[in-house]
């Protein structure tokens, strides 16, 4: 099986160009250590099907290097967001980044000619303030790692318990993606006070399936939004979510 660790660190500088609708230009740059491992003993070649039935007896005659790899990434992006309305009730971002600058080498067969493509990416958001309780977001996203393309795109509706003490918030967050050719997604996510949970289950499309041996994929996030200024409440920054979420 292949295992992946990472190990990045970020930095982004935000610059504000229009206060009444806190509105920013950002500059993020990632960068890290990535290690990348495989079973040797697991690898299924072409020529150990035999009659359409696979044979584990027979030679798969790959011979790699090393079942490690160790390299760096680095990665640059640029975005605009800020608010629309009197209000900003609605909220929006567009971004743009690219990833794998340095071109790092990832051969397991000791090729310096095989190196890992760029990746670009772009996406956008819309976020909808629809009364003091509940929100609604739209969210695309578009991958090009030549020859290989990625859409997504969907809506989540966010329910958020009004009337609350400040740090006492809690909001429930449900929605429905969908990546192009591919699969539906469905996520769930709990938000209370500084901590978040998130599920989402990737349900793969019928032509899909038919190659697969799994239904679907489950995915579960933990996050924890901590080491807030003091006077966060007095500064505009950049930022999606739900304008109470720092309450």
């Amino acid at each position: 099986a292949l295992q992946n660790t990472y190990a990045n660190a970020s930095l982004t500088f935000n610059k504000s160009i229009e206060n009444e609708h806190a509105t920013y230009i950002s500059l993020g740059f990632t960068g890290g250590a990535v290690q990348q491992s495989f079973d040797p003993t697991k690898i299924r070649a072409n020529n150990q099907f035999s009659n359409g039935s696979f044979d584990g007896n027979i030679d798969p005659k790959e011979y790699v290097f090393t079942n490690k790899l160790n390299f760096n990434t680095l990665a640059a992006g640029i975005s605009l967001s800020g608010g629309l309305g009197r209000e900003n009730n609605t909220r929006y971002y567009l971004g743009a980044a690219a990833f794998n600058l340095n071109r790092p080498k990832t051969s397991y067969f000791n090729d310096a000619y095989v190196r890992k493509a760029i990746r670009y990416s772009f996406n956008a958001g819309l976020r909808f303030t629809l009364s003091n309780a509940w929100s609604l977001a739209f969210t695309g996203n578009y991958s090009s790692q030549s020859p290989f393309e990625e859409t997504i795109g969907g809506a989540s509706i966010t329910w958020r318990q009004p009337n609350v003490m400040p740090g006492a918030y809690f909001a429930l967050t449900m929605g429905t993606y969908y990546r192009l050719n591919d699969a539906m997604i469905g996520l769930i996510r709990i938000d209370y006070k500084n901590y978040n949970l998130t599920c989402t289950y990737d349900v793969p499309n019928p032509e899909v399936s038919k190659w697969i041996s799994n239904s679907g994929a489950f995915e579960v996030g933990i996050g924890y939004r901590g080491f807030k200024a003091k006077l966060n409440n007095q500064i505009l920054c950049p930022g999606f979510e739900d304008n109470n979420l720092n309450n």
